[in-house]
């Protein structure tokens, strides 16, 4: 099991704040996202799916902020051994696709993978990298708006 292709929803709130869930086994902040399924017809539904899925917002109320099959950003990182799955350690690669929130919505966390949520400013992300790219992409881009 070398690796898998993941995908993260990149979930930008009009205060530029991102959506940020905690994981309930890494214990760690993440965006929401995860394997992409079979059923998946693209990379962006499978970041749609698990954003829906984790975090309860339908994927009527985000609009993709790039063209649709690029990514914000993609990310190569080491998941540690899973010894109550029987999974070694591995890699994912990641793609993010941003999404502007375009209508309020109740957070509703899918208990089994998650225990939290933030609304975390560029400047608190964990994902360095990917804040930097988001910040120059809303201070450079004099369309991007709360809607």
């Amino acid at each position: 099991m070398p690796g898998h292709v993941t995908t993260s929803a990149v979930i930008i709130n009009d205060d530029n704040r991102v959506l940020h869930i905690k994981h309930k086994i890494l214990n760690t902040w993440l965006l929401p996202g995860g394997h992409c399924e079979n059923a998946d017809s693209t990379l962006v539904a499978a970041s749609l799916r698990e954003a829906r899925e984790e975090t309860g917002i339908p994927s009527d109320c985000l609009k993709l902020i790039l063209p649709e099959n690029v990514p914000m950003d993609i990310d190569l990182h080491l998941i540690p051994a899973n010894p109550r799955k029987g999974e070694p350690e591995h890699w994912h690669a990641d793609f993010r696709f941003a999404f502007r929130l375009v209508s309020a919505e109740k957070v509703t966390l899918q208990e089994e993978e998650v225990t939290d949520y933030a609304w975390l400013p560029l400047n608190q992300m964990p994902m360095r990298r990917l804040a930097d790219r988001l910040y120059e992409f809303i201070t450079k881009t004099s369309a991007f708006s709360g809607s």
